[in-house]
């Protein structure tokens, strides 16, 4: 009697068991479903394609370079050859024009054309023209340093087809950059110059041509 009473009480304590871990399971399983969705859309968002932060760029384009994107769309540089140029020169009445030569490699022909921004700001598109012309580079090779250089004067890619290009322009000059070249024919003014030049250099220069 005594060991059937013992059963009893156990069978009910693991019944009593059972049903509180299968609550606990119950309870468990309904938190993993709730968390999951139950199979419906989730309402935490898919990181999946978003890449990972290293394969992000680390900065943004500072304001100056998103500044030179701006003011470079859609610019293309025009080529012209050595007759074109020439007319050119000779049409250059009525105010300064102001022809750079540069190239890409050249810094100080760089060095040159951002001064002459500078100072043409100052005197202002009635007095002075600015003109830039690549001397033989391939137009992809122009259009990029225009657009990554901002460069905003009126610029031309120069086709050279002989090796002394340059003595056309000057029998004297032996092709070597920075070249400026002054010209007001109105005024019988043609001064040019084979060397880089300061800001305050070019300024002095300028002024003396435009008073």
């Amino acid at each position: 009697m005594f060991n059937i009473s013992m059963k009893i009480i156990h069978y009910q304590s693991l019944s009593g068991f059972c049903k509180k871990g299968c609550l606990f399971l119950g309870f468990f399983f309904f938190i993993l479903l709730s968390s999951c969705g139950g199979g419906e859309a989730s309402s935490q968002p898919d990181l999946s394609a978003i890449p990972h932060a290293e394969a992000l760029p680390s900065t943004e384009l500072s304001e100056a370079d998103k500044k030179k994107l701006q003011n470079a769309i859609g610019k293309q540089v025009e080529s012209i050859n050595m007759t074109d140029l020439q007319n050119m020169l000779s049409a250059s009445t009525d105010k300064l024009y102001v022809y750079a030569f540069w190239h890409t490699a050249c810094k100080a022909c760089l060095s040159n054309i951002e001064n002459l921004k500078e100072i043409s700001t100052k005197v202002g598109p009635d007095r002075m023209q600015v003109i830039t012309l690549n001397s033989g580079e391939t137009a992809k090779k122009v259009n990029l340093t225009v657009r990554a250089e901002n460069i905003a004067f009126e610029t031309y890619q120069l086709k050279i087809k002989t090796d002394n290009w340059n003595t056309l322009l000057d029998e004297n000059w032996d092709g070597s950059l920075p070249a400026i070249f002054l010209v007001n024919k109105t005024e019988d003014i043609f001064l040019k110059y084979y060397k880089p030049m300061n800001v305050s250099e070019l300024n002095a220069i300028i002024q003396t041509l435009i008073i």
